[in-house]
Order: C-alpha cells, then structure tokens, then sequence
C-alpha cells in the first residue's frame, strides 16, 4: 500500500512539472508575440503613458563616429599601410630608417 502511495505522489510530482514546463512555454509564446505585435504594428502604450508630440531627428550626424567617417578612415589606413610597404620594398630598409631615425642601437641615456 505504501508503494503504490509513493508512485501516485511521484506521478503527480511529475504532471505538475510537465504542467509548469507547458505554463512557461506558453507565456514565453504569449511574450514573443507581444514583442512582434510592438515591431510589427502599433503598440498598446499602458495606461497613463502620454505619446511623444514630436517625432525626434534620428539623421546621421557628420561628425564623431558614423559610417562616412569610418570608411574615409579605413580608406586612409589602408593606403598607408601599402605606401610603407612599397617604401620598405622600393628602398631595403624599415620606414623608421628612411626616415632618418637611428635604430638598432638602444636608447642613449647618457650614462
């Protein structure tokens, strides 16, 4: 008798975690359609939520960080980068050197 007890509490524990798990899996559904329901269509604001009377200006800006500048940028390494390689091939020696610096002998600190 005792056994038979054990195994209806175990089959019970375990139709309440399959009717959690069906509990989470429909409000994790029922939140992802709340979610495309906003991105796709016009939101219900809550209650007390006043909408904003003026669109903001979302253009790009011209200076800082924005794709215009960034491209100029890579652009500019870019050809840096082959114009010292073709210099160190052109002339045989590192691009410090052609440009009259000593290296190669440390740093003279006048002791």
């Amino acid at each position: 008798k005792a056994e038979i007890e054990r195994r209806r509490m175990e089959q019970q524990e375990k139709l309440k975690k399959l009717r959690d798990a069906r509990r989470e899996i429909r409000d994790f559904a029922n939140s992802l359609n709340d979610l495309y329901d906003d991105e796709l269509g016009p939101g219900m604001l809550p209650a007390g939520v006043i909408p904003a009377a003026k669109v903001p200006n979302d253009s790009e800006t011209r200076i800082g960080f924005n794709p215009t500048a960034e491209l100029l940028n890579s652009r500019a390494a870019m050809i840096g980068f082959f114009l010292v390689l073709i210099i160190e091939g052109i002339t045989g020696k590192g691009i410090l050197t052609f440009l009259g610096l000593k290296i190669g002998s440390g740093i003279d600190i006048g002791l």
